[in-house]
């Protein structure tokens, strides 16, 4: 089992056509990042879109519309602490 930690991150929603941009701080639990994670440029992206994505977009009312999410780390435990300020975006 892989220990969980706990790990604050911003995400920002962008909904052009309504002019919407919305951002939330949430401190979460998550899977401690892998060895993977650890040592290369695409784990660490495969991790923060793994593990925090599920967190972005508003729902409701903005389902339908097309945004753009982005997810950045701000606080995460000190064994981790070279994952702050990574990022993961998309459209969609």
């Amino acid at each position: 089992m892989t220990d969980q930690i706990e790990v604050t991150i911003r995400v920002t929603n962008i909904y052009p056509s309504v002019g919407e941009h919305l951002e939330h701080v949430l401190t979460v639990k998550a899977d401690a990042p892998s060895d993977d994670a650890l040592d290369t440029e695409e784990g660490r992206q495969d991790w923060i879109e793994n593990e925090f994505f599920q967190y972005t977009g508003e729902g409701g009312d903005y389902a339908d519309l097309h945004g753009s999410y982005t997810v950045e780390i701000l606080d995460i435990a000190k064994d981790y602490r070279q994952f702050i300020g990574l990022q993961y975006g998309a459209e969609g």
